[in-house]
C-alpha cells in the first residue's frame, strides 16, 4: 500500500483532502480528453462544411449551418473548462499541503508509535523463526549422531549440529540490522550527497535508535 492510501485509512482530514484531489484530477482528465476529441474532430467538420456549401450552391439551396463553427465553440468552452480545473487542481494540492502541515506533529507521533510496533512485531517473528531454525538444527544434529556424514567439516565429530547452519544465524542477524535501520529511517544508508535529512527523518531515526537500544 502506498503512503497516501495508508494515510487515507488512518486520518479523516487526509482522506478528505486526498479524495478532493482525486475528484478534481478525474474531472481534469475528462476535460482534457474532451479537448483532444474536439480538436481532432474539427478539421473533418471543416471539410464536411465545405462539401455541404458546395452542394447547396450547386442545387440553389440556402447555405447550411456550419458544423465546424459549432465544434469550435464547444472546443473553446472545453479549453476554458480545462484551464479552470487546472487552477482547481493547484488549489486542492495546496489544501492537501496545508492539511499535512496542520497535522504534522500529531501524525508524526502516531507514526513513531506505528513504526515502533511494526518493528517489534517483525523482530518477534524473527525470534520465533530463529527458534524454529534451532529446532531444525537439533533434528539434523540428531540424525548426524545416528548416522554420521562422511563429508569433512559438515558435522561435528561428536554428533553436533551441521556447521553450515551458521549461515542462517548470520542471515537473521542481517535481517535484524535491516529492520532496525528501516525503523530508524536509514533503509537506504547514508543520505545522498548534498541532501540533509529532514527534521521528521531525524526525529524518527533518534526515536528508533532509542527504542532498539542504539
Amino acid at each position: 500500500m502506498d503512503a497516501e492510501s495508508l494515510a487515507r485509512t488512518r486520518w479523516k482530514p487526509a482522506e478528505k483532502a486526498l479524495a478532493k484531489r482525486e475528484q478534481i484530477a478525474g474531472r481534469l482528465r475528462e476535460a482534457r480528453a474532451r479537448v483532444a476529441e474536439l480538436t481532432f474532430a474539427h478539421p473533418a467538420a471543416v471539410e464536411r462544411d465545405r462539401q455541404a456549401r458546395g452542394y447547396a450552391l450547386a442545387e440553389g439551396m440556402p447555405t447550411p449551418q456550419s458544423e465546424a463553427e459549432q465544434i469550435a465553440r464547444e472546443l473553446d468552452e472545453a479549453q476554458e473548462h480545462a484551464k479552470d480545473l487546472e487552477a482547481a487542481a493547484v488549489l486542492v494540492e495546496d489544501q492537501l499541503r496545508e492539511v499535512r502541515d496542520a497535522n504534522r506533529e500529531s501524525w508524526v507521533q502516531s507514526q513513531e508509535r506505528a513504526i515502533e510496533q511494526a518493528g517489534k512485531a517483525v523482530l518477534t517473528r524473527l525470534e520465533a523463526l530463529e527458534q524454529e531454525v534451532g529446532k531444525l538444527e537439533d533434528e539434523r544434529g540428531l540424525l548426524a549422531w545416528i548416522e554420521p556424514v562422511s563429508a569433512e567439516g559438515s558435522v561435528d565429530p561428536h554428533g553436533g549440529r551441521p556447521t553450515h547452519t551458521g549461515t542462517v544465524a548470520a542471515a537473521l542477524d542481517q535481517l535484524r540490522a535491516a529492520v532496525s535501520a528501516l525503523a530508524a529511517g536509514e533503509e537506504s544508508g547514508k543520505p545522498p550527497p548534498g541532501r540533509e535529512s529532514s527534521w521528521v527523518e531525524k526525529r524518527l531515526a533518534a526515536k528508533a535508535r532509542s527504542s532498539w537500544g542504539g
